[in-house]
């Protein structure tokens, strides 16, 4: 027994070596040597997908990762535990990242995601964003939020909101709007797989309205298709200044941030994920990444590890407090 124990000790201490030893010889200079993939928990076509895209292209047009490419992988399903358990169970060698965002946080406060953001490598964030409620601009049976918010009282049940998935970022927006409009309940709630989905489910009618982060609704918007009615936020957005926030409804409610960035399996060297994120904040420096975040209504932050970690813990902290008040 005690030469099984100490085999063990041995093979331990030696496994702890190598990998410090394999730490240190790490050749940055090299890094990366073959294609990166980013693993994408929705279809293509909603926001999380589109910023991974743009990222890459932009990555090969400057050449920024050593000539190598980046590929999204859309990876949708188990409401993101596919993706999920897909980069959990990834070599962490540096060469799979996982795009999400605040989806979560939110999730797992609701009971419905089983894994913390914590229990992956927080790599780091590029890009931040609000939310608001939007409308097909052909729907004329109301113009302002006021309109609308009498509409519901008046036929409660009638009104349908849809949103990219249960307890996701969209649908905490929305169940925000409706407990500061006074309506919680009398809007009936239509989760879709992700903002692909919502979107075209919006558009060809199967719902009145879509809470929806900026990305998935800037294009649309500019286009004329949609237009919004109110922004979730104490504030308003810099982007759309005449749109009546929570503070028409007399709500001090701070509205949620949508925080995206990268993660990776837990125990992937620092040293490459701070070598990985040099790349992002290039990217992120590009004309091209700050004309495409300007388009969707994103703005561009770059965060570290840290500091990614802290906002990230800073929104479990408020949605958990938000989820009790909701809950009632």
């Amino acid at each position: 027994m005690k030469k099984m124990l100490l085999g063990l000790l041995v093979l331990m201490v030696a496994m702890t070596t190598l990998f410090a030893q394999g730490s240190k010889d790490i050749d940055l200079s090299k890094y990366p040597e073959r294609e990166i993939r980013i693993i994408v928990a929705f279809s293509p076509g909603g926001q999380t997908d589109l910023i991974s895209r743009k990222v890459a292209e932009v990555v090969d047009k400057y050449k920024l990762a050593n000539g190598k490419a980046i590929v999204t992988i859309n990876m949708p399903g188990g409401n993101t535990m596919d993706a999920i358990n897909a980069t959990m169970e990834a070599d962490t060698d540096g060469y799979t990242y996982f795009m999400h965002h605040s989806n979560l946080v939110t999730n797992y406060v609701m009971g419905n995601l089983g894994v913390r953001y914590d229990e992956m490598e927080l790599v780091g964030g590029i890009i931040d964003q609000g939310f608001g409620i939007v409308k097909r601009t052909n729907d004329n049976r109301w113009t302002t939020v006021q309109e609308l918010v009498e509409y519901v009282k008046k036929h409660p049940g009638e009104v349908t909101c849809g949103f990219p998935g249960f307890a996701s970022p969209g649908h905490f927006a929305f169940l925000q709007f409706a407990e500061a409009a006074g309506i919680s309940g009398m809007i009936k709630e239509v989760p879709y797989s992700g903002g692909a989905e919502a979107i075209r489910a919006h558009l060809g009618g199967e719902t009145d309205l879509r809470a929806t982060n900026m990305g998935d609704s800037a294009r649309y918007v500019a286009s004329g298709d949609i237009e919004f009615i109110c922004m979730v936020s104490q504030d308003p957005n810099p982007d759309y200044p005449t749109i009546p926030t929570l503070k028409v409804f007399g709500s001090d409610m701070e509205g949620l941030q949508l925080h995206t960035g990268l993660f990776a399996p837990k125990g992937t060297p620092k040293e490459i994920m701070e070598k990985f994120m040099s790349i992002m904040e290039d990217a992120c420096a590009t004309p091209e990444l700050k004309e495409f975040a300007k388009s969707m209504c994103n703005t561009i932050v770059v965060r570290d590890s840290e500091e990614f970690k802290a906002v990230y813990d800073t929104d479990l902290k408020n949605i958990t407090e938000i989820a009790k008040i909701l809950r009632k």
